[in-house]
């Protein structure tokens, strides 16, 4: 119970692949956060890498497959004020298909695992960061950093005026290459267009795309900010920024560059609120209401040099749902930064109520809406209606809900609403719903998709679960899962039944769990798997 390393062994039985096992080493100095604290190694010799759980026909992967992981967090006694920190979160895999294969729950959060080790020293008003990323899984695109220095500073008065300050100054060497998969198919077809027509433009096409991207890049913004207060229910803070981007040492077919940014912005915000004591509930948990409301405008605009269309970003923007920041300086796609015009509206409503001889935020809603008089992303003039709501009135109810509408009759506007509830209608059932609807948006595919999870404790020994997932756009139910839990003095066991619909090829397995309680230092896991 003492130990600070605790080591649990795993054995995995595939009726058709083989059998897998690996070791996973835990610190308990780091439980307090699940994301760190681990050295996890698996190998198996796989019987037939060629079974694929979507039914894609796949490249030939050798029979040795395997994971290292290790996410670990020391803190360094280096300076006697703030505090450092040296974060690794590496992992090095045998092949691309192996989260799919064996770890399908990981695959489906992060399929491309990042490679990062960072030292960063923290004070009260600024963040010291080094840090690399590598590029160990070559059969992935991705970027590297060898390494990247930033200076992060928070917003804080500066020579003991009501002006503020905050500013961010990056400095670093990055390099993009493309998967060794993509790489290969290319090759090939650079190889046979120059033996059929060595003239073909996209000769040169290819070469680029080969030769990959990178430079060194310098990168400053700088912001100012003089908060007022009016009374005692209106601020406005007007702001103000200054950035310069320089990239040098660059490779492909762009030259040196550099880019200056100017910004200005202006928040404002009215705070009224109101007090309903009388109102209470035990139930619901409520004991007295305070209403806060809170109408808010941010105007901002930003100039910036434009960044010639041919040149390799690395810092882009993706694909996404939500509405970019407002601010240049938690604006981290650097290298897409564009002339923007925007006017937000919005009100925030807050339900606050006492609880535990403190404030609980009972319920939050902002909503909010953007007005463009230039868009940096798409021709838009207004965008979305947003709606951002969390509902937390006792432990055993939880609820999310991001909504967004379009208000005007335009093609490339697109709805989205994104619900999550947990509910526990009494101390041994709990209810997990979250659904996902996604029509019409300009780049990611139309989605409706709903899971629903639930766990029944009968009593101290006996439980059972099922766990079900559906996509409503094109009437698949893609994943489902019952399982019975046992509970034994020294050991523990657990039985279930899948069904995985991949639309290609569909996949039944039965699964069964053994867990040793009671052997010294060890906890032992048994998982048999269809494949």
């Amino acid at each position: 119970e003492s130990a600070w390393l605790l080591s649990q062994w795993r054995a995995d039985f595939f009726s058709r692949r083989g059998v897998g096992t690996g070791v996973e080493f835990f610190d308990t100095r780091l439980n307090d956060n699940p994301s760190l604290g681990w050295l996890k190694f698996y190998y198996i010799n796989d019987q037939d890498p060629t079974i694929t759980r979507n039914g894609q026909p796949r490249n030939d992967l050798n029979e040795d497959r395997f994971r290292i992981q290790l996410r670990h967090r020391l803190q360094l006694d280096w300076f006697d004020r703030g505090t450092t920190y040296l974060d690794a979160d590496l992992t090095y895999l045998s092949d691309f298909e192996f989260l799919q294969d064996f770890e399908p729950s990981d695959f489906r959060i992060d399929p491309n695992p990042d490679n990062i080790v960072a030292l960063t020293h923290q004070r009260d008003n600024s963040l010291v960061t080094l840090w690399t990323r590598l590029r160990i899984n070559d059969f992935a695109q991705s970027d590297s950093r060898l390494p990247e220095l930033a200076f992060d500073q928070a917003r804080r008065p500066i020579f003991g005026l009501p002006l503020t300050h905050e500013g961010q100054t990056l400095f670093g060497l990055y390099d993009e290459q493309i998967s060794s998969i993509e790489e290969a198919e290319l090759e090939a077809e650079l190889e046979a267009l120059t033996a059929i027509d060595p003239g073909d433009p996209r000769i040169d096409e290819l070469n680029g795309i080969l030769g990959g991207i990178g430079f060194a890049r310098f990168h400053t913004w700088q912001e100012l900010s003089y908060p007022l207060q009016f009374s005692n229910w209106l601020s406005v803070v007007p702001r103000a920024g200054l950035g310069y981007t320089n990239y040098f040492s660059v490779d492909g077919p762009s030259n040196s560059t550099d880019r200056t940014h100017i910004s200005a912005a202006v928040d404002t915000a009215i705070t009224l609120s109101r007090d309903y004591s009388n109102i209470k509930s035990a139930r619901w948990g409520i004991d007295g209401i305070r209403h806060i409301i809170q109408p808010y405008a941010t105007a901002t605009w930003l100039s910036t040099d434009e960044l010639d269309p041919s040149f390799g970003r690395i810092d882009r923007l993706t694909a996404s749902t939500r509405p970019r920041p407002l601010s240049v300086g938690r604006f981290t796609a650097i290298d897409d930064l564009e002339d923007w015009a925007i006017l937000r509206l919005g009100t925030r409503n807050r339900l606050l109520t006492r609880r535990d001889g403190g404030t609980h935020e009972w319920l939050s809603l902002n909503t909010y809406i953007d007005i463009f008089g230039e868009d940096p992303e798409f021709d838009r003039n207004v965008s979305n209606l947003y709606n951002e709501l969390t509902w937390h009135p006792v432990p055993w109810l939880n609820l999310n809900l991001e909504t967004q509408f379009p208000i005007i009759n335009d093609p490339d506007q697109f709805t989205e609403v994104t619900f999550s509830a947990r509910y526990m209608p009494n101390e041994n059932l709990q209810l997990d719903l979250r659904q996902r609807f996604l029509n019409n948006h300009p780049i990611l595919e139309d989605s409706n998709l709903i899971e629903f999870e639930a766990y029944q404790r009968f009593n101290n020994n006996w439980g059972a679960g099922l766990r079900h997932r559906w996509e409503f756009e094109d009437g698949t139910l893609e994943f489902q899962e019952y399982t019975v839990h046992r509970n034994f003095p020294s050991w523990s066991f657990s039985a279930g039944l899948f069904r995985r619909d991949n639309r290609i090829r569909n996949e039944t397995g039965f699964l069964i769990g053994l867990t040793l309680k009671d052997f010294p230092g060890v906890s032992l896991p048994v998982r048999f798997d269809s494949q």
